[in-house]
């Protein structure tokens, strides 16, 4: 393994609530980027009770990091197609 790696593997093991995945967004290293809801409703220019409303229905999936609502941005573009 390198060191690199080994160092960054141990600073996420040793935050608490913290995850390779939260690293790797923070870091602008994410394949697919994620959104916060807000700026998913941005994207969308939806209302935030839509959003919700397209997320019960199963129209937009949400990704969660611990606690945290994400979206991905593949997925919106996906929709905004159809």
């Amino acid at each position: 393994m390198h060191p690199t790696s080994k160092y960054i593997k141990d600073l996420v093991g040793q935050t608490p609530g913290y995850s390779l995945e939260i690293l790797c967004v923070d870091l602008g290293l994410a394949q697919d980027e994620l959104l916060t809801p807000t700026e998913t409703c941005r994207e969308l220019k939806i209302s935030m009770s839509t959003l919700n409303r397209m997320q019960v229905s199963g129209k937009l999936a949400p990704h969660f990091i611990g606690t945290r609502r994400r979206f991905k941005r593949s997925e919106l573009n996906a929709l905004i197609a159809r």
